[in-house]
């Protein structure tokens, strides 16, 4: 065996005798505890964000009318911070299966975490400058 085949082999954690068909089939999800606890505290962070998503979704149209702008509610922003965490977490498991080290995949969650933070911000601001300008199209 060749030694840079030696060291490709180490580094994907392949056997000398392993064939293409179970290339795929070790390590395709979680295999280590401390893996299963990282894709549990994932799970946890956009599991929070979408809850706080829902709770926006439900209680932003009352608000709304109680303001008097009732029929100006963003409901694509409303359900575009309720779909991100979900299509986050969906993206972050196919790259999951895919990566097999325990870095990639710690790294890949973490990017996950941040674009979702990063991005209900972004929604949350656009959602108070809608407002604003609903409330001063109100005012005249």
């Amino acid at each position: 065996m060749r030694a840079g085949h030696q060291h490709y082999t180490r580094w994907v954690g392949l056997s000398a005798g392993a064939t293409i068909a179970s290339i795929g089939s070790e390590n395709r999800f979680v295999t280590r505890p401390q893996e299963a606890g990282v894709l549990a505290f994932l799970a946890l962070m956009l599991g929070w964000d979408l809850w706080e998503a829902l709770g926006n979704l439900v209680g932003l149209k009352p608000f709304y009318e109680a303001m008097g702008i009732g029929a100006s509610v963003p409901w694509i922003l409303l359900w575009a911070g309720v779909l991100l965490p979900i299509v986050a977490f969906g993206f972050s498991m196919v790259l999951w299966s895919r990566w097999l080290g325990s870095a990639e995949r710690l790294a890949i969650m973490v990017v996950a975490w941040a674009v979702v933070a990063g991005m209900s911000l972004s929604l949350a601001a656009i959602e108070q400058a809608w407002r604003a300008a609903a409330l001063q199209a109100l005012a005249g």
